[in-house]
């Protein structure tokens, strides 16, 4: 299976720009018109946010909105499905991102069941807990559907290497402590963890993208250096998206170097 983050990385000697939204941000009727922009800059990934109650690992901007199009559990799995489906009529590939509490409730075979249907690119539950990560590896690993998994602070080599025993897709690796809505500095400290992961993810031919606190160009081309396969980027989207099309436009087109450019259509 070709690993399109790499071979982009490959080819032009840059990380791929992955963005975030919340599912049908800011609402329901503009979510289209959102993506079309993102697909007309040359965005590649979209990593959808599925409402939740709770989402304690995002900053503030991300849980302002997510509160602002939560619906209830009942409907959650409604809005996977559609989400995703929008996300690929796009002609972008969409990364289902959900806390394990949602994975829970909605169930991990129904849950796998709906992205393999709707034809997800890619899942991520970044707090998920071993027992959902074995059932949910144990679901998908057949399948066209991949596992991205998130790698935090405080975990050990040995936890790092069970954790990508279960990825197929890529590392999405914490670049700063906190929540997301940070500042990303390309520290020496910074540089020697992400070599660490990579060092560690090598074997498994995994990328390692970089997310928490990489909002502007500058924040880009220091993950660039330190050597990210990927560039993940929440709270910033989020804030020009709520400015308007024009915003997110302008803001997309400064990061060219880091979008797809003319070429054949490129999956994972």
């Amino acid at each position: 299976m070709k690993n399109m983050i790499l071979d982009h990385t490959w080819r032009t000697g840059q990380p791929l720009l992955i963005g975030y939204l919340p599912a049908f941000y800011p609402d329901i009727r503009s979510y289209k018109r959102v993506l079309e922009c993102c697909a007309e800059q040359g965005l590649v990934f979209l990593e959808i946010g599925v409402p939740c109650n709770d989402p304690y690992l995002d900053g503030e901007v991300i849980k302002e909105a997510m509160a602002q199009v939560n619906v209830p559990s009942s409907e959650r799995l409604t809005i996977v499905h559609d989400s995703i489906t929008e996300v690929r009529a796009s002609g972008i590939q969409g990364i289902v991102m959900l806390y394990d509490e949602t994975l829970s409730e909605i169930g991990v075979k129904t849950f796998a069941d709906t992205c393999k249907s709707a034809e997800a690119v890619a899942v991520l539950v970044p707090n998920i807990t071993e027992k959902n990560r074995d059932l949910l590896y144990a679901q998908l690993k057949d399948s066209s559907v991949e596992i991205v998994s998130f790698v935090g602070f405080g975990k050990s080599d040995e936890e790092i290497i069970k954790i990508m025993e279960h990825t197929t897709g890529f590392i999405y690796l914490q670049s700063i402590e906190g929540s997301t809505g940070g500042k990303f500095k390309a520290t020496p400290e910074a540089k020697r963890r992400l070599d660490s992961v990579k060092s560690l993810a090598g074997p498994f031919n995994l990328p390692v993208a970089l997310g928490f606190g990489i909002s502007t160009l500058e924040d880009a081309e220091e993950a660039a250096e330190i050597g990210a396969d990927a560039v993940i980027i929440g709270t910033a989207f989020l804030k020009k998206t709520a400015a308007g099309i024009d915003h997110l436009e302008n803001y997309l087109k400064s990061f060219s170097p880091y979008l797809k450019k003319e070429e054949p259509a490129w999956s994972i």
